[in-house]
């Protein structure tokens, strides 16, 4: 899976704007010898989209990294470089042609209907039970939810809808383990809830579910995480 591509300010924000960190300005120095890899790392990123976009493709962040795995250290720096040229053309990672891997999961007291065909004429309507586990892990947060508009459509035109009889509040787990335990005990039988994990710093589909089940649903959200700047954060 795909390591953070997102800020820590706001972090459950509506990820449509330019900074997702909320800072007014953005900038990066490239006068000194300790810049030069950033730049380096930049003008890579920059030359896989512009080929990636006069292509017409999409692809995912991982494909990035393995692309230039021999100057990346680790998916998170590429990600950072990503973020980085998203807001020096001031656009969104999305216009970019990048999305993220699947990263988190969610299930519980919920339901999730779709109506409409994709463009290759495959119809997608349906409904799913967010307590209807196909595995412990409940279900992937793919990057639908980023595309999703405030009407609820997708960028191909399939209708996404969220409801719940019962669910009382939405619970965002920093750890795996402690999500998969709850899953696995299925609290939400016991306690109307939706549970809701980022496997550590959200990315931005988990950011997106999670702003849309508040916003639409209107519950509240509460997390729970290490007693430490990271998990706080």
């Amino acid at each position: 899976s795909s390591e953070d591509d997102g800020s820590a300010a706001d972090q459950f924000a509506r990820p449509t704007s330019l900074n997702p960190s909320g800072d007014a300005k953005f900038s990066r120095s490239f006068g000194n010898i300790a810049q030069s890899r950033s730049f380096t790392s930049i003008c890579l990123v920059m030359s896989f989209v512009h080929q990636l976009l006069l292509s017409n493709r999409t692809t995912t962040t991982r494909e990035v990294y393995y692309v230039f795995v021999t100057h990346f250290r680790s998916q998170r720096e590429c990600d950072g470089a990503i973020l980085d040229v998203a807001k020096m053309l001031g656009v969104s990672r999305v216009s970019l042609g990048l999305s993220a891997s699947p990263k988190g999961w969610f299930c519980g007291s919920l339901e999730i209907t779709r109506r409409g065909t994709l463009p290759c004429g495959k119809d997608v309507s349906g409904k799913i039970d967010g307590t209807a586990l196909p595995s412990v892990q409940g279900l992937p947060i793919t990057k639908e939810w980023t595309e999703r508009d405030d009407e609820g459509r997708t960028e191909d035109g399939v209708e996404i809808l969220l409801s719940s009889k019962d669910a009382r509040l939405i619970v965002v787990i920093e750890k795996e383990g402690v999500y998969n335990r709850l899953s696995e005990e299925r609290i939400f039988d016991r306690f109307p809830c939706i549970l809701v994990t980022g496997k550590g710093f959200p990315d931005l589909a988990t950011r997106a579910l999670v702003h849309a089940l508040h916003h639409e649903l209107e519950l509240p959200v509460v997390g729970i995480c290490d007693c430490n700047p990271f998990g706080v954060s």
